[in-house]
């Protein structure tokens, strides 16, 4: 027997992203807030977040889902955060904290920390993240 997975629309700033179930039901804090609901349509909260970033993560979250050797992914995980920029690496690491997504969380720390380890001063470090000096000046009044 085949199983039908239901579609759903996830609205995000005028764009709509299709989503599995089981994709939703991984996506914790959206699919219980959507439980209940009799709709294959929901608004998104965070709409300071870009759409790409979002879209970034399904892809992510569907990566997962299709895992079939678990021991592999952290590292794969992480080699594909490697392909994105170091804004949407940031972004990516809020969104997936916000919504829990620890898998992910994981490998965009370990990716910036694979990346810091790399420099050998704490100059490097803020000449690779593009970090001003009166930027941590501002920061810390």
């Amino acid at each position: 027997m085949e199983s039908t997975q239901q579609k759903i629309y996830i609205v995000f700033k005028n764009t709509k992203i299709l989503i599995s179930s089981e994709e939703c039901k991984k996506l914790n804090t959206i699919y219980q807030a959507i439980e209940d609901m009799e709709t294959d349509e929901i608004e998104f909260p965070m709409t300071e977040y870009k759409s790409e970033i979002f879209e970034i993560m399904i892809t992510l979250i569907k990566y997962i889902i299709n895992q079939k050797d678990k021991t592999l992914m952290q590292q794969e995980l992480v080699e594909k955060i490697s392909a994105y920029s170091d804004e949407i690496v940031f972004n990516l690491i809020m969104m997936v904290n916000y919504l829990d997504q620890n898998e992910i969380l994981q490998a965009g720390c370990q990716y910036i920390s694979n990346e810091i380890k790399k420099c050998k001063n704490p100059e490097d470090v803020k000449v690779r993240f593009n970090i001003s000096t009166s930027e941590l000046m501002s920061e810390e009044k």
